[in-house]
């Protein structure tokens, strides 16, 4: 009952916010400057500057519009303002054959997610910035997964300092805090997921012209389903960066340091050190990354190196202005797992659902993966997008590692060979207002040599997994 009545409110929530947007008609546009979407993918980069100019006027807004931004730019006085917001998202899924969790059986449930932020700026030079989260999972078939649940928690909480000298920016923060750099191949905010992912300490950037000098000194934070989630403090993250940015270039070095001292887990010391490039020739968007590990992998060493290139193409002129983009990943493997020294690129913090598939069924671990890519958009409101994946091991008689780093299986022998399978993914997302989506999804894996070799017996190779969500700003 539970299930119908959440996909009830899932179904009339985006048929009546789409009566609603028909009949308010296109926005006109004015000479003041505004974003297309204020909201961005981590709250505090939230953008509502447009409502400090006095030219502007909400008479095109709709009411959910107007209702938020009556609680952002509150002045309080002596050069401080006030936002408040947030977000709430209801999504179900639909999983078969242990889609996601790959350990067989079929799984259905709704996923909620609530957040409320608090941003108070003072004379742009000092912010403070909270906020709050509670996920939670109902009607489940399956145990929950530590990624479903986390109840009334402290996402963010942290304080901003931000200073020009004589054209040198000066950005420090310090607390609790969600991270985004380069690609989202390395370190990235998982907002996919219901429990997102936070660290708690200190970064800092310097940036000048074109560059930025990005330095940072944190521990992750440890999820506890029903309790304040403390800091990791036998995990230990470091890292710089140095960045130049142009127009139509961006190109970034990096070192990262990954400490793990835990008597109940692997200990390790993890040099990470890469370079990627963005970029556009004319109408071509290259991309590229690579990165080698040194370091310590338990009693022994660890020697890994991974990369990723990339071409595409965005048709301007073209109806629905399609973009098309392929894409081949390497993250080597151990192919001798007796030498002492550990060959399986470790992935370090990513958003593994931005590039591995929409299914979250790999890591970026012992994995050869072919990806190809093309999005539409038919409306202003409507977006399409569509993937195809071909994953294979690196190597055969390494391990094979889901999304969460775990060695889900592994044929020491070699002899199930390296073919993982096969996945399509399709997502059309409909921006019903100006500040809420419905998004529905659907993936396919079909299983390869490797998983029918390894499966347990009777379990079907192939997967699949259905979705939509209701996703509201305010």
């Amino acid at each position: 009952m539970k299930k119908i009545i959440a996909s009830t409110v899932i179904l009339i929530g985006g048929v009546s916010a789409t009566f609603n947007a028909s009949a308010q008609g296109n926005n006109q546009e004015t000479e003041c400057v505004r974003p297309a979407n204020p909201y961005k993918m981590t709250s505090f980069d939230n953008d509502f500057s447009y409502l400090d100019q006095d030219c502007y006027t909400d008479n095109q807004d709709n009411f959910l519009t107007k209702a938020g931004d009556s609680l952002k730019r509150i002045d309080l006085g002596n050069d401080i303002k006030l936002d408040l917001g947030g977000e709430y998202r209801l999504r179900y899924h639909n999983e078969n054959n242990g889609a996601r969790r790959r350990i067989g059986g079929d799984n259905s449930y709704f996923l909620s997610r609530f957040q409320a932020y608090a941003n108070l700026e003072i004379n742009k030079n000092i912010r403070f910035y909270g906020k709050f989260l509670d996920a939670s999972i109902f009607d489940e078939d399956l145990p929950p997964v530590g990624s479903d649940v986390n109840r009334h928690d402290l996402l963010n909480g942290f304080v901003d300092l931000n200073f020009d000298v004589e054209g040198t920016k000066i950005f420090v923060r310090a607390g609790r805090q969600e991270m985004t750099f380069g690609q989202r191949r390395q370190i990235a905010v998982n907002n996919w997921v219901n429990v997102k992912r936070a660290f708690d300490g200190v970064r800092a950037a310097i940036s000048r012209d074109n560059l930025t000098l990005n330095v940072f000194s944190v521990n992750p934070r440890r999820v506890l389903a029903d309790q304040a989630d403390p800091t990791n403090d036998n995990q230990d993250f470091d890292g710089a960066s140095i960045q130049y940015t142009a127009s139509d270039q961006d190109i970034e070095t990096y070192v990262y340091r990954l400490n793990q001292d835990d008597p109940l887990r692997t200990t390790y010391k993890i040099y990470t050190i890469g370079a990627r490039y963005k970029g556009s020739v004319q109408d071509i968007m290259l991309e590229a990354e690579g990165a080698i590990q040194r370091g310590d992998f338990g009693t022994g060493d660890i020697n890994a190196e991974f990369f990723v290139v990339g071409i595409g193409h965005q048709f301007k002129d073209v109806t629905w202005k399609p973009t098309i983009w392929a894409h081949y990943d390497y993250h080597s493997g151990d192919g001798d797992p007796t030498d002492g020294v550990n060959d399986t690129y470790f992935q370090l913090f990513p958003a593994a659902h931005a590039w591995m598939g929409l299914i979250d069924f790999t890591a970026r671990q012992n994995l050869k993966s072919i990806r190809v890519r093309a999005t539409v958009n038919p409306t202003k409101k409507l977006s399409i997008d569509t993937q195809l994946h071909k994953f294979n091991l690196a190597e055969a008689r390494g391990a094979f590692f889901n999304a969460s780093r775990v060695n889900v299986r592994q044929d020491p022998t070699g002899a199930a060979g390296t073919d993982l399978g096969m996945e399509f993914d399709i997502t059309a997302k409909y921006r019903i207002l100006q500040r809420a989506e419905i998004l529905v999804g659907y993936s396919r894996f079909w299983g390869g040599n490797f998983i029918d070799a390894t499966n347990p017996v009777g379990t079907n190779s192939n997967a699949d997994f259905l979705y939509t969500h209701l996703r509201v700003n305010f």
